[in-house]
């Protein structure tokens, strides 16, 4: 028996024995008047339910799963009848309307996009506060949760990559567009793929990894405007990433940004920061400033008090400080997997994270999209790089590694 929402869910095998369905049923009034009728083909689990508030309860059986199997997966992997009758069990007994994953699924995963105001600020690092949170805190499962880096300068592992391994999220954290040496002068060359093609390839791996999850993390590129030589900066980006909607047209993702210590230059940076994703109609639902000192002057104390004043006063922005994070030098030490436990238990400490997860839900079209951008302009269409001169075709696009060579042989040093 567990609890699953205001439900008190039960599971119980029945097989050919003719004993097996009372012993599941017992002498309970209620169980017994549901009139319960086992499948011809057993063994079969019996599925009952019950309202924790009216008492009401509703039953089922579904087969074709072994008993083992439906505790170790997600409601959401089991084949398609088995978890549609769970879940027509699971509605029949509650007025909360439980919903089965539809085909557009991916379109109502709650998308965080996560960018920085300067390289090496903890982009990477608060994505992994957020899902470890999610997991040891609010009671994800590892498997209804998604890391992506759609666009990257750096290939070396990560730690944000060695810790959804481990905990069994699904991940990819690097690419598909990747910034490699000569990757900018073979583009304005024509000689890679287009602004269009490297920004849909984007949108494409996020729609791939979030299918059937709840919440997928996409983690920018140093700062907003990394990329915008190819007309793939981090605004372009989280366009390209968010919801899909009808024609080709997408709903833009919330974007949290964070950024480093400080009280005026905090603010200066956040809000230089958020006025680029805004002017391209990039709703930013607020930020998360990192690697604060727990002394002195900019204390994350007083830190804290100054900049939450500061956003306190914005009456026309409902971007607000998501939390303060205390500069933790264990995890970019070589020893980081060792200080990952305690990173993850102090950004849970210091971060309103379920916040974090609301925010960015306002954004998704099933919350018909109350998350908006503060900007007043006009949305304008994605910059186009000429090449070449107008309108003369593009070149063969050449491999990575010819690019790279032609790089290396002009003087470039080789890419991270």
């Amino acid at each position: 028996s567990i609890t699953r929402m205001n439900l008190i869910v039960a599971y119980c095998l029945v097989d050919e024995t003719e004993d097996s369905l009372t012993e599941c049923l017992g002498d309970n009034e209620a169980t017994n008047s549901m009139g319960a009728v086992p499948p011809p083909e057993l063994p079969a689990i019996l599925v009952v339910a019950q309202d924790k508030k009216t008492k009401h309860v509703a039953s089922g059986f579904v087969s074709g799963i072994l008993p083992s199997k439906l505790f170790q997966l997600s409601v959401k992997d089991y084949l398609p009848q088995t978890r549609d009758t769970i879940y027509s069990v699971l509605h029949k007994a509650t007025t909360v309307p439980i919903a089965p994953p539809s085909e557009q699924q991916s379109q109502e995963t709650i998308r965080i996009f996560v960018s920085g105001d300067r390289s090496s600020v903890g982009k990477s690092s608060v994505c992994l506060g957020i899902l470890g949170n999610l997991v040891a805190e609010h009671g994800y499962e590892p498997s209804s949760l998604a890391y992506i880096k759609p666009a990257t300068q750096c290939e070396a592992p990560q730690l944000i990559q060695m810790y959804c391994e481990k905990a069994g999220i699904p991940c990819i954290p690097v690419g598909p567009v990747v910034y490699f040496k000569g990757f900018t002068r073979s583009f304005l060359a024509g000689e890679t793929a287009s602004s269009q093609d490297l920004l849909a390839s984007g949108g494409e791996a996020v729609d791939e990894i979030a299918r059937g999850k709840r919440l997928v993390m996409i983690d920018g590129v140093g700062f907003p405007s990394v990329g915008s030589i190819c007309g793939t900066d981090n605004a372009s980006m989280a366009r390209a990433c968010g919801y899909p909607s009808e024609g080709n047209d997408r709903t833009p993702v919330g974007v949290l940004l964070v950024g480093g210590p400080g009280v005026g230059s905090a603010v200066d940076a956040y809000n230089l920061n958020a006025t680029y994703f805004q002017s391209r109609n990039v709703p930013v639902i607020g930020a998360i400033f990192n690697k604060l000192s727990l002394e002195g002057f900019y204390s994350l104390e007083n830190c804290r008090e100054q900049v939450t004043r500061y956003f306190d006063q914005q009456t026309s922005n409902s971007a607000r400080p998501f939390g303060f994070v205390p500069l933790t030098p264990g995890i970019a030490s070589e020893s980081a997997m060792d200080h990952m436990e305690e990173y993850i238990r102090l950004f849970g400490e210091h971060v309103d994270v379920k916040g974090i997860v609301e925010a960015a839900a306002r954004c998704a079209p099933s919350a018909s999209n109350t998350c908006k951008s503060t900007s007043n302009e006009t949305r304008r269409p994605a910059k186009q790089v000429k090449l070449n001169g107008a309108g003369m075709a593009r070149r063969p696009i050449l491999s990575r590694e010819t690019i790279e060579a032609k790089a290396k042989q002009a003087g470039a040093a080789p890419s991270a």
